[in-house]
């Protein structure tokens, strides 16, 4: 004990001291992870393929944090949940839109309406063009030769 007081110490040897602090846990870095790709996720649902890319990657980095461990954690259970949630409604929310657009007469009709606005051609005529373009590369589509050249600019 006196040579913990000599050395400037507060006559507590050091296994001692150790002991007596609080153990906090440590967060695990891929959990953290897992959990900020889960959120990136949900935020990106009406995105298309964009939750399924950050859910693929919430899921990897969910189970990569359990290491030799058998079960995952809360943290990524919970990250797990979310990511397997926005990859199943990005996924719904895509295909329905897509139906809709494709299927239902009145969407169809304002998306070609506001197509048409946009670029000056309706979306089916430029389906229409590029599966044409597709089919023969060398004539290309319509719609380029009514594009603005560079430095052109329509006033509204």
């Amino acid at each position: 004990m006196e040579q913990y007081e000599q050395q400037g110490g507060q006559g507590v040897p050091p296994q001692q001291f150790y002991q007596n602090m609080p153990v906090r846990p440590v967060a695990n870095s891929m959990t953290v992870l897992a959990l900020i790709f889960a959120v990136i996720a949900a935020l990106t649902i009406l995105t298309g393929i964009f939750p399924v890319f950050f859910g693929s990657l919430a899921i990897l980095f969910a189970i990569l944090s359990k290491g030799s461990n058998l079960k995952m954690d809360a943290s990524g259970k919970i990250s797990t949940t979310i990511a397997t949630l926005s990859i199943v409604l990005g996924i719904v929310i895509t295909g329905v839109s897509m139906y809709k657009i494709t299927y239902d007469p009145e969407t169809k009709t304002m998306v070609n309406d506001a197509f048409e606005q946009m670029y000056g051609v309706s979306f089916d005529e430029y389906m229409e063009q590029m599966q044409r373009f597709y089919e023969n590369p060398n004539e290309p589509p319509e719609f380029l030769n009514n594009m603005p050249q560079h430095g052109e600019v329509d006033m509204l």
